[in-house]
């Protein structure tokens, strides 16, 4: 009776290494392990292989996030849309007669409002990369308190979230253009090294905020401020050549100068932008993207502690 006994338990044993194995399998697919330290691998050649093996659980949950969205909404898809919407429908009531006369190459009653939603789409997509970014870390504290979580998957599920809906919300205005009798095909191609270059910087100066942002709270409401005030610093609601000359060069110091004025020519003068002017931000994201690195590596290990 004891022998059957212990050939049952150790059956059983059998059975749970054979689970334990299983999970802890899922787990390395997933990117995971049973530690709790966050360790970083920033500038190991691990880090490409280790964003590859969690490629699922990354497109997971950018579709979980999208669909999250609209789940038991009544508008659905239109929510992302309705406050650039009505931004667009506001700034275009108050400032459109002012500014068509400012803006004599734009010719037409919508083309203001098509200057105005080409330089919102680029900023709402730096504003959404910038704060989303920031919070990072304090967002997903009980996911990094419980397991060594493959972190570098985090903003790419935050980049690829924010790139999906930017995708989407450009599209509609490349509809809109069609339906006006707009939109020059050969120039859209040009949009996506600016799409790059944007992200990349965005990406960058927000990786290091949310290092910041880890161990001093006030960061995240210093953004939201700062980006009230850089909204009205950048070209977005009217042309850099209403300023006097020496607001201009002050503006000239805004990295989303060139990003934005890309996208505005673009989408509302269809002409290809000046990529001379994109060397300014590409040398500034290098500079931010260098300070990340050197953060992360230092900080990282002392980021589950401060949580």
């Amino acid at each position: 009776m004891k022998k059957t006994t212990a050939t049952t338990h150790e059956t059983e044993a059998a059975s749970g290494d054979v689970k334990n194995q299983n999970l802890n399998t899922e787990a390395l697919k997933a990117g995971a392990s049973s530690t709790n330290t966050p360790v970083s691998s920033w500038g190991e050649s691990a880090t490409l292989s280790t964003l590859w093996g969690a490629r699922h659980f990354v497109a997971g949950s950018v579709r979980r996030e999208f669909q999250s969205r609209y789940t038991n909404s009544l508008l659905g898809p239109a929510w992302p849309f309705l406050q650039p919407a009505v931004m667009i429908l506001i700034y275009t009531v108050v400032f459109s007669r002012l500014m068509q006369a400012k803006i004599p190459s734009l010719q037409g009653e919508a083309s203001y409002s098509i200057f105005l939603c080409a330089g919102l789409v680029a900023w709402n997509l730096f504003a959404e990369l910038l704060t989303r970014l920031t919070t990072l870390f304090v967002d997903n504290a009980n996911l990094l308190k419980k397991v060594r979580f493959p972190w570098e998957c985090l903003p790419v599920i935050t980049l690829a979230s924010g790139v999906l809906n930017h995708i989407i919300m450009t599209s509609l205005v490349f509809v809109v253009l069609l339906l006006l009798g707009g939109g020059a095909w050969g120039v859209w191609p040009h949009l996506l090294p600016v799409l790059a270059l944007l992200v990349f910087f965005a990406s960058g100066l927000g990786l290091v905020l949310a290092l910041v942002n880890v161990f001093f709270r006030d960061v995240a409401q210093l953004l939201a401020i700062t980006l009230q005030l850089l909204f009205w610093l950048t070209p977005v609601v009217y042309p850099l050549s209403v300023l006097p000359e020496y607001a201009q060069r002050v503006i000239a110091l805004n990295p989303l100068l060139p990003i934005v004025q890309a996208y505005q020519s673009v989408l509302a003068y269809e002409a290809a932008p000046e990529y001379s002017a994109m060397l300014y931000p590409l040398v500034l994201g290098v500079v931010v993207w260098a300070i990340a690195l050197r953060m992360a590596k230092k900080l990282l290990p002392d980021v589950v502690d401060e949580l």
